[in-house]
């Protein structure tokens, strides 16, 4: 059985795993991206990011 990361952090009663999270489409944000690996910020991916088109949700 595969065991994929999950995050509790995300919206409220939000419980789908991380990886169908991804595969959802939903827009990257600081707290998804920790989830997948701590030692990431978004601006490291900022230029894969925009070369594959995913969606990022801004914090400012």
């Amino acid at each position: 059985m595969a065991c994929f990361p999950t995050s509790r952090r995300g919206g409220e009663g939000d419980h789908r795993p991380l990886v169908q999270r991804i595969f959802d489409m939903e827009p990257l944000d600081g707290k998804m991206l920790k989830g997948l690996n701590e030692e990431l910020e978004l601006a490291d991916l900022e230029e894969d990011i925009q070369e594959i088109g995913y969606p990022v949700k801004r914090e400012d």
